[in-house]
């Protein structure tokens, strides 16, 4: 590699991480659910792109008293699929994959008696996938009526 195009290689990087640090203090520009990163490496060479988590995940009872299922809804971005993870353990633990979707919501099939939280994330092609949303709010499938709360 030449010195004129080190020169400009580094420039580049340097143009990266000040458009960057213009975006905010944590060094994150996002644009279309990714996020890209600017990390100066030993030669401010070093960068990293990934998607981005989706957005206003909520989770809303569907069927309060017959199938008792609960449907999750987020908002989306371009050209992604979702995986949806549920848990019956707490909101920061005990996740499972339980579902995947081209559309921005997913129905649960009927639910037995259980606290459930639940988060998604992106998925582009079969290697990208972002990191998972925060967790729903708690939902309670209760064996009296109502079922769901």
């Amino acid at each position: 590699m030449t010195t004129a195009s080190r020169v400009s290689h580094r420039l580049a990087v340097v143009a990266v991480v000040a458009v960057c640090a213009a975006v905010g203090a944590t060094g994150v520009a996002q644009a279309a659910g990714w996020a890209i990163f600017a990390v100066a490496g030993s030669n401010a060479q070093t960068q990293s792109v990934h998607p981005v988590a989706p957005s206003g995940v909520t989770a809303t009872c569907t069927s309060r008293f017959t199938a008792r299922t609960i449907t999750v809804t987020w908002t989306g971005t371009a050209h992604a699929s979702y995986q949806v993870f549920q848990s019956t353990t707490s909101s920061t633990s005990g996740f499972a994959l339980v579902g995947s979707t081209s559309a921005t919501s997913w129905t649960s099939a009927s639910l037995s008696s259980a606290t459930y939280w639940y988060e998604v994330a992106a998925a582009y092609g079969s290697t990208w996938v972002s990191p998972r949303s925060v967790a729903t709010a708690s939902h309670t499938i209760a064996s009296s009526s109502p079922y769901c709360s």
